[in-house]
Order: C-alpha cells, then sequence, then structure tokens
C-alpha cells in the first residue's frame, strides 16, 4: 500500500535550457538531470498519511479525498534555514 504524505505549489515545468537561465544556487540548478523539471515550493504536510492504491507520479486525486485531505494539511519549515524557495521570483514579470 502507498500512502499520500502532502502536497506542492507546481509553480512551472521547464526545460534544463530554461533551468539553466534561472537565478538559482547550484543546488537547485543541478538537483535533476530530467530533460524536464518541475518548480514547486509552499510544502505542507499531512497531519495523519492518506492510504493511497499504488498510484505514484501524476493522476487525478478524487474530489472526495482531496477535500478530506485540505483540512489535514500543515505549513512545513524550510528544509535550510533562511533559504527560502520562492521560484516566482525568478521569473521576469
Amino acid at each position: 500500500m502507498s500512502c499520500l504524505l502532502g502536497c506542492v505549489d507546481v509553480v512551472a515545468c521547464l526545460s534544463q535550457a530554461e533551468l539553466q537561465q534561472l537565478p538559482l544556487s547550484d543546488s537547485q540548478r543541478i538537483e535533476s538531470e530530467s530533460s524536464h523539471v518541475f518548480l514547486c515550493q509552499n510544502p505542507r504536510k499531512l497531519v495523519l498519511p492518506l492510504e493511497m492504491a499504488g498510484q505514484h507520479k501524476l493522476w487525478r486525486f478524487p474530489r472526495k479525498e482531496a477535500k478530506r485531505a485540505l483540512s489535514g494539511l500543515r505549513s512545513l519549515e524550510p528544509i535550510i534555514p533562511n533559504h527560502p524557495t520562492d521560484f516566482l521570483g525568478a521569473f521576469p514579470r
């Protein structure tokens, strides 16, 4: 059995070439060798993980389950103190 631990906000999906143009730290820049990467921010964890039937990657989350999960989300402290992950500021307006 698998479980859902929380969620993040997906800010953008970029090619490696686009990623290399952003003013990111070296660790953020080399984190993935995939041809495209998701930039995610605002991580939140569930107070109680939800059991899920073997789903991984991207899938449709049933609305009923989503409503139940939203009430159990809690914000997380940054992994690296004083190092916010605000990718929206990296995009030209």
